[in-house]
């Protein structure tokens, strides 16, 4: 009845063992897999901040000014000013219709 006992228990641990690598291959899976990714996501970060410095030296006003200034025969553009904008007390917001429908 002992060698019963002592080789079920044996399988037991064994088995428990068994399962414990299978979750610890499991884990090192999805920590490679969350590093993978958040490699991937510093990387998209890094490619975005290089993207909105090109934008903003792309969209520098005194660059758009000349830019205006070099095409104008072609495009017909008009510099941007303080000039063309209103107000917005200028502006006439229309009243919305007390209308039921």
């Amino acid at each position: 009845m002992r060698l019963i006992f002592y080789s079920f228990s044996l399988i037991l641990v064994m088995s428990l063992a068994y399962l414990a690598n299978l979750e610890s291959v499991k884990t090192k899976a999805t920590m490679h897999s969350a590093n993978l990714l958040r490699t991937e996501v510093d990387e998209l970060k890094e490619e975005l901040n290089i993207l909105n410095a090109e934008w903003a030296l792309l969209n520098r006003p005194d660059r758009l000014t000349d830019l205006v200034k070099w095409h104008y025969r072609e495009l017909k553009l008009m510099p941007i000013s303080i000039k063309n904008f209103k107000s917005i007390k200028s502006v006439e917001l229309s009243k919305p219709s007390n209308r039921k429908e």
